[in-house]
C-alpha cells in the first residue's frame, strides 16, 4: 500500500508496467526508456499533487500524458478508493478516446486485480467512467452518490445559459430555481456574463453538497490550453470561472493536473491565465518581487515550479536542435498585377486596424492565410465544438483577402500569385526533366491556419496534375498518333471529354472487369468535399453511376484497375519482396477465389504474394500477429486455397 506522500518512480512500477507487452516490467533509471520516463512523470506529477495540490504535464505530443494521468488516478484510488475524479475532455473525440484509453490502461498496464481500481475476477473497473453530456447531467450524477470517476467536455461550459432559458432566450427563473432552489436578483440574470458565472457556482454548489459538502479529490483538465483566455469575454470563460472556484466561495477540487503539449500556447500569460484558474498565482510566485517581474520571468518560474516538460528525442536531439532552419528569399518581381493586389491588401488591413483602434501590424504576407473563397457565414453556423477543433481557422484578414481575391479573379481569371508560396512548391515540385530521377524526398510543411492547408495543398495538387498530364501526353503522342491532343495541352479534360477522346482508341473497360464486383469510390462527406482533387487522379477512378453525372469508368481507371485488383496478375507490381528486401517468390500457394463466372476460378495473386510473407519464417512474424493480420488482410479469400 502506497501513502499520500513522496514516491518514486520504482515505487510506480510495482503497480504499474508502461509496457503494455511485459506486465512484469520494472523502471530503470539508466536505461531512459520511454516507458522509463512515463514512471518518472507519474511520480513527478503525484509529488508536485502531494506538495502543491496541482501539477501541470506539459510532455511533447506523443509522450503519453494521458496514460500517466491514469496512472496517478490509480495510485488515488490506492489510497482512498472511494476517491471521486473528473476528466475534463475538450471535445466529443478526445473524450472518446478517454474511455478507450482507461480500458487500455486497466487491461495491459495496471499490474493487480485487487478489487481497488479492478476487479479480481475479470480485470473490470471498479470505477467506471460516467460520461456526462452537460454541466447538469454531472450535477445530477453527483447526486446518485455511488459514483466516483466522472467524464465531461470543455464545449459544456459554454451551454449552461441554454439549460435554463425559455424560447426566446431569456432566463427561465422558475427552472433555476426548481434545479437549485435559489436565484439571483433578475438584473443580474439578464446579463449573460453574469448569469452563466452564477450557473457555474450554483452548479459547483450542488455537485459539492452532494459529497457531503467537499470538492472532488482530483480534477484532470486535458488539453488546458483551451483555458488561456482567462480575462475574455465569452460564456465559456464566466461558466468555468463560476465552477472552478476560489480560495473563498470554495473550489470544485481538491487537487489538479492539467495537461497540455501547448502551455504557452500564443502568449507568455497563458500559463499564468491556466493557473488561475485553479490556484493562488501570486503564493505560486513566493515573493514580491517576482509578481512585478516581466512575463518571461513569471512564466518560466511558474513552469519551474509545477511543471513537467520533456520533449521527444530524434538521434539523441530534441526538435530544436535537429532543425535546420535556412530563410528563403521570395518577391513578387516581374508581377506587377500580384504586386498591386498585396499593396491594396496592406492599405485594407491598416484601414481595418484603425477602425478596430488596434496597433498590431501585420508584416508583409505574414497575415494572409488563403485566397479560396467560403460559403458566406460559415463561422456562424458551426457549432461550439467544431469551431474548437478548426482553431485558426479565421482571422482578421480572412474576409479582406477573399474579397480582394474575387475581384482579382474576375479581372484576370485566375488567382493572384502568392511570393512565399510559389517560391515553396518550386523547391517541392520541380518541373523539369530530371525530376523523375532526382526528386524523390519527402516533404513535411508545418502551416499556421487550417485554410493554409487546402491553399498549399490545391497549389501542389495543381502542379503535380500538370507534370503529370505532360507526361501523360507524351506517350500518348508516341502510341496513338492518331489522335488530336493539341486541344488538351493545357488543359486537363473532364472524364467525358477523356471518354470521347481516347475511346476510338480502345475499349473503356474490359467485359471481363466490368461483370466483375468491382469496389467502386464513395461519394466524400462534406468536409471531404472540401480537400482539393487532383483532375488527372479523377481521370483514374471508376464512380458509382447512381452518383455522378456522365461516364463511371475510363480507360485510365481500367489501366488502374489491373494493377489494384487482386485477381490481375499486374497487382504483384506493388508487391515488397518475399523478405521485403530482394528474395524472389518461390513455390507459392495459390489462393483463388470462388467465382465460376468466366469458367474457371480466379488467383487472388495479392493475397497469395501477402500470406508468403506472413508464413515466411524469416520474416519473424509471431503467431499472434499472422492471426490478426491474416484475418485483417484477407478474412474470407483464404477459405479457400
Amino acid at each position: 500500500m502506497i501513502n499520500m506522500g513522496y514516491i518514486t518512480p520504482m515505487i510506480v512500477s510495482r503497480y504499474i508496467s508502461f509496457d503494455r507487452e511485459n506486465k512484469d516490467w520494472i523502471y530503470c533509471k539508466e536505461k531512459s526508456s520511454m516507458f522509463d520516463k512515463q514512471a518518472e512523470g507519474t511520480a513527478y506529477i503525484w509529488n508536485l499533487l502531494y506538495e502543491k495540490k496541482i501539477a501541470l504535464l506539459a510532455d511533447e505530443v506523443g509522450m503519453g500524458k494521458t496514460m500517466q494521468a491514469l496512472a496517478v488516478c490509480s495510485l488515488f484510488w490506492r489510497i482512498k478508493p472511494d476517491a471521486r475524479i473528473l476528466v475534463i475532455a475538450p471535445r466529443e473525440v478526445v473524450a472518446a478516446n478517454w474511455q478507450n484509453e482507461f480500458m487500455t490502461f486497466l487491461s495491459n498496464h495496471y499490474k493487480h486485480n485487487d478489487d481497488i481500481v479492478k476487479t479480481s475476477p475479470g480485470g473490470l473497473p471498479i470505477h467506471e467512467f460516467v460520461k456526462c453530456r452537460n454541466l447538469t447531467e454531472l450535477a445530477l450524477k453527483a447526486e446518485d452518490g455511488c459514483r466516483h470517476f466522472y467524464l465531461i467536455k470543455t464545449t459544456s461550459f459554454s451551454y449552461v445559459n441554454r439549460e435554463f432559458q425559455d424560447r426566446d432566450g431569456n432566463p427561465d427563473i422558475d427552472k433555476i430555481k426548481a434545479f437549485f432552489g435559489k436565484t439571483r436578483p433578475k438584473n443580474t440574470l439578464y446579463d449573460s456574463y453574469s448569469r452563466a458565472k452564477y450557473l457555474g457556482q450554483c452548479l459547483r454548489e450542488k455537485i459539492t453538497s452532494a459529497f457531503s459538502h467537499k470538492p472532488f479529490d482530483l480534477l484532470i483538465v486535458d488539453e488546458a490550453h483551451y483555458y488561456r483566455n482567462k480575462d475574455g469575454d465569452s460564456l465559456r470563460v464566466k461558466t468555468a470561472s463560476g465552477f472552478f472556484g476560489d480560495k473563498e466561495t470554495g473550489r470544485i477540487a481538491d487537487r489538479v493536473i492539467m495537461l497540455t503539449a501547448t502551455p504557452n500556447h500564443t502568449s507568455l500569460k497563458d500559463i499564468e491565465n491556466i493557473i488561475s484558474y485553479f490556484t493562488d498565482v501570486k503564493a505560486l510566485l513566493v515573493n514580491d518581487d517576482l509578481s512585478s517581474k516581466e512575463q518571461k520571468t513569471r512564466s518560466e518560474y511558474l513552469l519551474k515550479a509545477i511543471a513537467l516538460r520533456r520533449y521527444r528525442r530524434l538521434a539523441g536531439r530534441i526538435k530544436y536542435q535537429y532543425r535546420d532552419e535556412q530563410a528563403i528569399e521570395a518577391d513578387l518581381k516581374s508581377n506587377p498585377e500580384s504586386e498591386l493586389f498585396f499593396a491594396i491588401y496592406q492599405k485594407c488591413l491598416v484601414q481595418h486596424l484603425k477602425k478596430a483602434n488596434n496597433r498590431v501590424f501585420f508584416g508583409y504576407l505574414e497575415g494572409f492565410e488563403s485566397f479560396s473563397p467560403s460559403k458566406d457565414n460559415v463561422e456562424d453556423s458551426i457549432d461550439e465544438e467544431r469551431k474548437e477543433s478548426t482553431d485558426f481557422s479565421k482571422q482578421m484578414d480572412t474576409d479582406i483577402l477573399r474579397k480582394l481575391s474575387k475581384v482579382y479573379n474576375g479581372c484576370y481569371g485566375s488567382k493572384p500569385s502568392h511570393p512565399k508560396y510559389d517560391r515553396m512548391i518550386e523547391l517541392i515540385v520541380s518541373l523539369s526533366e530530371d525530376y523523375w530521377s532526382k526528386c524523390k524526398q519527402k516533404n513535411l510543411i508545418f502551416v499556421r491556419r487550417i485554410p493554409s492547408l487546402k491553399e498549399i495543398s490545391q497549389r501542389i495538387i495543381s502542379n503535380y496534375d500538370e507534370l503529370f498530364w505532360e507526361k501523360i501526353l507524351q506517350t500518348w503522342n508516341l502510341y496513338h498518333t492518331y489522335i488530336d491532343f493539341s486541344k488538351f495541352q493545357k488543359k486537363i479534360p473532364g472524364r467525358d471529354d477523356y471518354y470521347r477522346i481516347i475511346s476510338g482508341a480502345e475499349k473503356t473497360l474490359s467485359d471481363e472487369i466490368i461483370s466483375e464486383n468491382i469496389d467502386l469510390e464513395e461519394s466524400g462527406t462534406e468536409a471531404e468535399a472540401e480537400i482539393p482533387q487532383s483532375a488527372v487522379l479523377d481521370l483514374f477512378t471508376v464512380k458509382k453511376k447512381s452518383e455522378m453525372k456522365g461516364v463511371s469508368n475510363t480507360h485510365a481507371s481500367s489501366f488502374r484497375l489491373r494493377f489494384i485488383r487482386d485477381e490481375s496478375i499486374f497487382s504483384l507490381f506493388f508487391q515488397p519482396a518475399m523478405d521485403y528486401k530482394s528474395k524472389a517468390y518461390r513455390n507459392v500457394k495459390e489462393y483463388t477465389s470462388t467465382s465460376a463466372k468466366f469458367g474457371r476460378s480466379r488467383i487472388f495473386y495479392e493475397t497469395s504474394a501477402g500470406m508468403s510473407r506472413l508464413e515466411y519464417s524469416k520474416n519473424f512474424f509471431s503467431d499472434k500477429d499472422k492471426a490478426l493480420l491474416k484475418n485483417f488482410l484477407f478474412g474470407e479469400k483464404i477459405k479457400n486455397p
